[in-house]
């Protein structure tokens, strides 16, 4: 009767806990979303495919050097046709992405895990890991690649192949593919479930089960060659430096600085990644041990093969949809020891001080950073305002007195997208173009600009490694007959001048 009792206490404080970290984990995502920052360079380059394009379009290359699924293109037009295009409505499918997977997840758990502390420890590193909050309110695929791949490895755990026959294959096929118009890493789970069901079953593989392998593959390989590599060869022109650090090398060293790299980014402020990464291979491990649960270790196993392959990177937010994957490897240390042993007892130790050492930048401040207000706009507010930038402009642009706009060509993408959201005249804009990056140059396109004109430059981003900011400002101070304003905020600038 008093092991009862207490049981059910245990029962009672566990679904308590529970409870509290799906609110908390909820409501930063809110929190997160309610802040309505400006979009930065990227959302505004992949905005203008939203607003300038058709659904048809999504097929092709994207604009502006961009990549996404078509199916989170698609359901964003359609929303932004029903509300407008506001930042809230370019980021309302990230968000609600970003909602489920927080319940998807917790229900991930309760497949993986037996013990209570366990599945409850994996639900509040996820609940306030601060990279999944921030993609909540970012206009970029990464929180629906979080969630479909989730969601993903919660169904296959549980489907029982069985169900699929030769008749319902096609079936099947269509719907278990329709989450990769949605997520490109989803593939790394449903490749890794068929893969396991052909090794599990051996020789008793059914009909059923070989059709909705081809099919899904013919399905998989038809949409990849046509669509997802057109636009990634698209923007490995552009972002081929940077895609390259994702792709894994056959080296051990190439392994570890990799998964290392990725861990820091997982979990950052992270200061003592080594201890999560020990703790990341001990369960990774344990995992392939625990035959029952070793489809949870393919999806990573898949997305090896083809980053070694050059096909899909492995790096920082390209990554970020294995972070489940990461959480369920680093919990299940706990999971797999019964301390039943002294050896047992003794690396349940040694695990639990990697553990708290791993995750001791998870202080008050960390916390504090999450759920402030005053905090939170500082952790996701951009070193570039745009909206600022282009308001201010459109308060004070008089088109109808000669006034002219000038703006550079890093800035491009939010001019395009500012602009037309604020309905601004763009018949009177000059765009310095910094073919070279030379500063006499650059100084030698500006003094061809017609002199008794009044100029709006407007910067709203400028390049990080070929900043010309700084050159603008002297110029103008040095040419300007007269200067109504310079205003900036972060690195965006707005001047006001005569020359």
């Amino acid at each position: 009767m008093q092991n009862s009792s207490i049981t059910t206490y245990k029962n009672i404080i566990y679904k308590i806990a529970i409870c509290s970290l799906l609110f908390f984990s909820c409501f930063a995502r809110i929190l997160a979303y309610l802040q309505n920052r400006p979009l930065w360079h990227d959302e505004c380059s992949l905005a203008l495919s939203i607003v300038f394009h058709n659904i048809k379009d999504y097929f092709l290359p994207l604009a502006h050097e961009q990549c996404a699924p078509f199916g989170f293109l698609a359901v964003t037009k359609i929303f932004t046709n029903i509300l407008g295009n506001s930042e809230y409505v370019l980021r309302l499918l990230p968000f609600l992405c970003s909602i489920l997977s927080v319940l998807a997840f917790y229900f991930l758990t309760k497949s993986v895990f037996n013990k209570w502390y366990c599945a409850l420890v994996a639900n509040a590193l996820f609940a306030v890991n601060l990279r999944l909050i921030y993609y909540a309110q970012e206009f970029k695929q990464y929180s629906c690649e979080v969630f479909f791949v989730t969601i993903g490895l919660l169904f296959f755990l549980n489907f029982d192949c069985k169900k699929i026959t030769l008749k319902n294959s096609p079936i099947y096929a269509i719907a278990l593919f329709l989450p990769f118009l949605f997520s490109y890493s989803y593939a790394f789970v449903l490749v890794s479930y068929i893969f396991y069901e052909f090794v599990r079953k051996n020789k008793t593989i059914s009909k059923g089960l070989s059709a909705f392998a081809l099919l899904t593959f013919l399905l998989l390989s038809f949409y990849s060659i046509f669509v997802s590599l057109r636009q990634g060869n698209s923007m490995y022109q552009v972002y081929g430096a940077y895609w390259s650090n994702g792709f894994l090398k056959p080296t051990i060293f190439s392994f570890i600085n990799l998964f290392s790299q990725n861990l820091s980014y997982f979990f950052c402020p992270n200061k003592f990644v080594l201890f999560q990464f020990l703790l990341a291979f001990f369960g990774f491990c344990a995992l392939c041990i625990k035959k029952e649960k070793i489809f949870l270790t393919l999806p990573l196993f898949v997305a090896i093969i083809v980053s070694l392959f050059g096909i899909y990177p492995m790096n920082e937010r390209l990554a970020l949809w294995s972070l489940p994957l990461f959480i369920i490897f680093i919990v299940y240390c706990f999971e797999f020891l019964d301390f039943t042993k002294f050896w047992q007892k003794a690396v349940a130790f040694l695990c639990l001080v990697f553990f708290v050492f791993g995750f001791s930048s998870y202080n008050p401040a960390y916390f504090n950073s999450i759920f402030n207000i005053n905090e939170l706009k500082k952790n996701f507010s951009s070193t570039v305002d745009a909206r600022f930038a282009v308001q201010l402009v459109k308060d004070n642009f008089n088109p109808s007195k000669g006034e002219i706009i000038v703006y550079n060509d890093a800035s491009d993408s939010e001019i395009a997208y500012y602009f037309s959201r604020y309905k601004i005249n763009t018949q009177r804009m000059i765009m310095i173009k910094i073919v070279e990056y030379d500063k006499n140059v650059y100084i030698a396109n500006l003094s061809k600009l017609k002199k008794d004109y009044v100029y709006y430059f407007c910067i709203p981003y400028d390049y990080y490694e070929r900043p010309i900011l700084p050159w603008l400002d002297e110029w103008i101070k040095d040419n300007a007959k007269e200067i109504y304003f310079i205003k900036t905020k972060g690195k965006s600038y707005v001047a006001k001048v005569k020359l």
